[in-house]
């Protein structure tokens, strides 16, 4: 669900923006989603065994040039400044377990390489008790806080738990992977409360 989203908000956000950095991109299942949003999507993973694969799986995927794929660790992003319209944390600053003196120096990164106006879309898996925190961390950084929105995506972790011995059966496979049966499942839970969500997402501005 959290890979619909972000490349959602990425389309909303983009504007005349020539490029966005997925940071963390593993085996680049989300850069593959931003196909044609920008001129130039980069993808980045501090494992060059990941980035090996996600250069693999885009280049099988897909003949779009755009994709470009790089090794490197967010606290030192290998980038001038100004280079990015977005960027994407997606699972990222809790995901990689980083000490909270690392977060803020990601988010210091963040913010040079963004140009002026440009955002940072961050998404993060977590116990609804800790979003406040999270957030509140997260605001020590030098970005500008925009919004917080929450995924509502508990009862879909649920239902693929529960479902999981079955994963395998169309078409409860092809189910479980739709975007509208998320998204519908999405839009019953927010109402209910961040407590419906596993995933918050915090977009922030330069």
């Amino acid at each position: 669900m959290r890979h619909f989203y972000v490349t959602e908000k990425t389309k909303e956000m983009i504007g005349t923006g020539q490029r966005v950095l997925d940071i963390g991109c593993a085996l680049g299942q989300l850069t593959h989603l931003l196909k044609g949003v920008a001129r130039e999507v980069w993808c980045m993973d501090i494992s060059p065994t990941a980035a090996i694969k996600a250069h693999q799986n885009l280049a099988q995927m897909t003949s779009w040039s755009g994709f470009k794929v790089i090794a490197g660790s967010a606290t030192e992003l290998p980038f001038a400044d100004a280079t990015f319209k977005i960027l994407l944390l997606s699972d990222g600053l809790v995901g990689w377990e980083l000490s909270p003196e690392l977060q803020l120096d990601v988010l210091k990164e963040v913010h040079r390489v963004l140009e002026p106006g440009g955002f940072a879309i961050l998404t993060d898996y977590l116990n609804p008790r800790d979003f406040e925190k999270h957030k509140n961390h997260v605001l020590k950084g030098p970005l500008k806080f925009i919004k917080t929105e929450f995924l509502g995506d508990r009862i879909g972790f649920q239902l693929a738990n529960n479902l999981k011995p079955f994963s395998d059966i169309w078409p409860i496979s092809s189910i479980l992977g739709s975007f509208a049966f998320n998204k519908f499942l999405s839009r019953i839970s927010i109402p209910l409360g961040p407590s419906m969500s596993k995933h918050m997402s915090i977009i922030l501005q330069k």
